[in-house]
């Protein structure tokens, strides 16, 4: 059973994932809905996994790593194109590491409020290019580093099902950047590329608001996860506005499996 939803849920997640480029993506967020010490959650998404633990009552610690690689549209280098038909192809590659650790009190016996922080590292590649009479085609690769602050409102009906609110913060720093550009016979950069151009180090930042449900056994369950993202900064960079996670959460309290 558990083997098929894993399948389930990496079928779902590849579809949600879309064909566009983006010079940002945000990650799956972390909710956890820690009560007690000795939490363990296991989140395992198609490109991401999470892993937190609860050290106190009200302390957790937690790491995430994300990856994400989009080739562009479904139909690149296939039959459908023709040379010089205008067509755009937009690609980018993510990877990132998470650390941090969350600060959780019961408010009562359903209600759970949650405040998570973390760092993270990662590096971006990302291409934009059309196919004109002669290519434009824009480039950047960097690393990238980021400083999220999260708080969490948790509705936990049952053992089985808990649903979640939350509004996550971000700062990104982009840094260390190469980028590459050819104009082919466009006069001006593409409106979201003219962030990145030529510029060694960018900030970006974002409000991200958005639900997490869970359903499913005791100690295992779906997961899904729903966010908005907000440009803080009004950058004008292409960006995925609406979030779809899908994926599988493990939950158990080690010092009651030891008893």
């Amino acid at each position: 059973m558990k083997h098929y939803l894993v399948s389930i849920v990496s079928v779902l997640c590849i579809f949600m994932s879309g064909c566009t480029g983006y010079q940002y993506v945000t990650v799956p967020h972390f909710v956890p809905v820690n009560t007690e010490k000795g939490n363990l959650t296991l989140n395992y998404s198609f490109n991401t996994f999470q892993a937190g633990y609860s050290m106190s009552n009200h302390f957790s610690a937690f790491v995430a790593g994300h990856y994400r690689k989009n080739s562009g549209t479904i139909f690149n280098n296939s039959i459908f194109e023709n040379v010089n038909d205008g067509t755009f192809s937009q690609t980018d590659m993510h990877k990132q590491i998470d650390a941090g650790f969350t600060y959780f009190k019961a408010l009562d016996s359903k209600l759970v409020f949650e405040v998570a922080c973390w760092t993270g590292y990662g590096i971006i590649k990302y291409t934009n290019s059309q196919d004109l009479f002669k290519d434009y085609d824009f480039s950047f690769n960097a690393k990238k580093f980021n400083f999220n602050i999260q708080p969490n409102l948790s509705v936990k009906f049952n053992d089985h099902v808990d649903l979640s609110f939350f509004s996550n913060f971000s700062t990104i720093r982009y840094y260390k950047m190469y980028g590459t550009l050819d104009m082919g016979e466009k006069e001006d950069l593409t409106e979201y590329d003219r962030y990145f151009y030529n510029k060694r180090s960018v900030p970006l930042a974002f409000c991200e608001p958005g639900i997490q449900f869970r359903a499913g056994w005791k100690n295992i369950k779906l997961l899904y996860s729903y966010s908005k993202a907000f440009d803080l900064r009004n950058t004008g960079i292409q960006y995925r506005k609406n979030n779809f996670y899908f994926g599988i959460s493990l939950n158990f309290n080690l010092i009651k499996l030891k008893d």
